[in-house]
């Protein structure tokens, strides 16, 4: 996924949300681009990995463990992100999510794709 931090941003809270939900995170990038709607930003390339065996781990229709952080940690990891930099920009595969507000407005909608019939997670909601 791509993240679009304002300009000066630490991108240390990409490591630091991920550790709140119990991830490793990759981040690449890093360079400037200016975006039509934001204006001058910072942009990363990030991937997540969980940690623990049953932690936001995704699950495969057969039911074993894939090495992927589910929809619900995703959603953590990203409300960690806008918490302290609230008019971030997250593009994912799913969805792009233009500032906390948008994010909490619309990513309930993405759940039918990031859990479709053939996968399943670890999580209780």
């Amino acid at each position: 996924m791509k993240i679009d931090l304002p300009m000066g941003a630490d991108p240390g809270i990409l490591y630091r949300a991920g550790e709140k939900i119990g991830a490793r995170v990759e981040v690449a990038g890093g360079s400037e681009v200016r975006t039509r709607d934001a204006g001058q930003r910072i942009r990363f390339d990030a991937r997540i990995q969980p940690l623990h065996p049953d932690h936001y781990r995704s699950r495969g229709y057969n039911g074993r463990r894939l090495n992927a952080v589910c929809w619900h940690g995703h959603r953590e990891w990203m409300r960690a992100i806008y918490k302290a930099h609230p008019d971030a920009v997250i593009r994912t595969a799913l969805a792009t999510y233009r500032g906390a507000k948008h994010f909490e407005d619309t990513h309930e909608d993405t759940i039918r794709e990031g859990l479709s019939g053939s996968q399943t997670c670890t999580c209780d909601e």
